[in-house]
């Protein structure tokens, strides 16, 4: 799992200026035990991340801009949290349809790989 962060963070850092920390979807079960570490990389839950900073999240396409949080972070100069999902603004005007579309081409995708990978010697390499 560290290693697959860590080809993430190295990929990624190379489009956009990141700091080395990591973060779960869903983290609910994670804050149980939130200090799950990762060698080279900072994790999201830690106390100074997550509870001293305004957490601002997109999640289910809430418009985060318009958070009272977010106006209240900016006028006083606090660090925020942003979570970000791309899936949500990927077309101009995003519907129940196109993401129905983009989920399903991502799973067929997926399958289509797993396929490949388990049935073809070359794709195993």
């Amino acid at each position: 799992m560290a290693l697959c962060f860590l080809i993430m963070f190295d990929f990624y850092q190379e489009y956009l200026p990141l700091d080395p920390v990591f973060s779960f979807h869903r983290p609910a079960k994670f804050l149980e035990n939130p200090a799950i570490e990762i060698d080279g990389l900072i994790n999201a839950y830690e106390t100074p991340f997550f509870k001293e900073m305004a957490y601002i999240s997109d999640s289910n396409r809430r418009k985060f801009w318009e958070e009272e949080r977010l106006f209240n972070a900016i006028e006083n100069g606090s660090s925020i949290q942003l979570l970000t999902h791309p899936l949500w603004w990927r077309e101009k005007d995003t519907s129940k349809e196109i993401i129905q579309k983009q989920v399903r081409d991502m799973a067929v995708e997926k399958i289509a790989d797993n396929a490949l990978r388990n049935n073809i010697k070359l794709f195993q390499e």
